[in-house]
This record gives C-alpha cells, sequence and structure tokens, in this order.
C-alpha cells in the first residue's frame, strides 16, 4: 500500500476545504433567492386576496342596494298594502 505524499494531501485538503466553502456558499445563495421568492409571494397573494374581497364587498353592496330595491318595488306594488 503506497501512501500519497505530504504535498498531495495539503492539495486535496485544500480543494476540499474550497469545495466545501463554494458549496456553502451556493446554499446560502439558494436560500437567499429562495426568501425573497417566497417574500414576493407572500405579497402577490395578499394583493390578490385584498382585490379579491374588495370585488366580493362591491358585488354584495350592489346586490344589497338591488334587493332593496327590489324589495321596496314589490312592497308598494303589494295587493295587501293599504292605499
Amino acid at each position: 500500500m503506497k501512501l500519497i505524499s505530504r504535498d498531495a494531501a495539503l492539495a486535496l485538503f485544500i480543494a476540499t476545504a474550497f469545495l466545501s466553502v463554494l458549496l456553502m456558499a451556493l446554499i446560502w445563495l439558494l436560500t437567499q433567492r429562495i426568501d425573497s421568492l417566497n417574500k414576493q409571494l407572500a405579497l402577490t397573494a395578499r394583493r390578490v386576496n385584498d382585490e379579491i374581497l374588495d370585488d366580493f364587498k362591491a358585488i354584495a353592496s350592489e346586490l344589497s342596494v338591488k334587493l332593496q330595491h327590489e324589495a321596496q318595488t314589490r312592497c308598494y306594488n303589494c295587493p295587501l298594502r293599504q292605499h
């Protein structure tokens, strides 16, 4: 069994350390990107949710006005109503 030289072992150690640091940096960059996308998604979801709620409120308000108008119209035309 042949042992590797001290210089080869040092070179392998340095290469391994460099690759480890590079891998950690890439993982950090990836987590930063994922965090950024997550924040963008949350903001977009909140904005879309608010727009949908506003639309439903507008629809409910319009329906309420129409129903009140319809109820008043029917009540005025009601045969049981005394004049």
